[in-house]
């Protein structure tokens, strides 16, 4: 799960909320058999950006070795052993994508359809489905972007939400400060108006 760090943005922008990278379920696979020569080995998943290790040919999810190679690996000489344990190490450039060490290999790796993971219906293939379900699927989890707002729902329904949100900016017709942050606001220019009236 990916944390977003909140900072003021256009009462009309939702936030993403959560990113996996881990591996493609299974389940999701149109022709399962076709997955099996991608299967990541740390977990049991079709590969989602595939890593391949030169000396050995493993192939791993980017993020499922990421996290392996971060806790695993040897703080005085940068080198991490493969994940099943066959005795050989590696240090981080000995990963290769499976774009960049096979072309064809990849080629039938990107031919694998997936419906999405979200729940919307659309089948796309394995080197597309990412991007899909965290930037163009309308039922991908946001957050609303109002500061002190956690609702999270599909980007689809997000809307009349953030347009009500208890917490979005409100901004004086008069003097245009967000009155959110300003309590019982007291607008300046009409003190102003108020006090020029006043006899001198």
């Amino acid at each position: 799960m990916t944390t977003i760090a909140r900072f003021p943005r256009l009462p009309s922008v939702a936030v993403l909320t959560s990113v996996s990278r881990k591996g493609f379920d299974l389940k999701s696979v149109s022709k399962p058999d076709e997955a099996q020569s991608f299967i990541c080995h740390i977990c049991k998943l079709l590969a989602r950006y595939p890593i391949e290790l030169k000396q050995c040919g493993h192939l791993f999810c980017k993020e499922c070795l990421d996290d392996y190679s971060t806790k695993s690996r040897d703080q005085t000489s940068g080198k991490f052993k493969c994940p099943l344990q066959d005795g050989t190490d590696f240090t981080v450039l000995d990963r290769v994508s499976l774009e960049e060490s096979s072309k064809c290999a990849y080629g039938l790796y990107a031919e694998i359809d997936i419906k999405c993971a979200n729940g919307c219906g659309a089948v796309l293939s394995a080197d597309s489905m990412t991007e899909h379900e965290n930037w163009v699927c309308p039922k991908r989890m946001v957050e609303c972007a109002h500061i002190g707002c956690n609702q999270r729902m599909p980007h689809n329904e997000i809307g009349p939400h953030i347009e009500t949100c208890d917490h979005r900016l409100i901004y004086c017709a008069i003097c245009a400060l967000p009155r959110k942050f300003l309590g019982r606001h007291t607008c300046i220019k009409e003190m102003r108006k108020t006090m020029d009236r006043m006899p001198k």
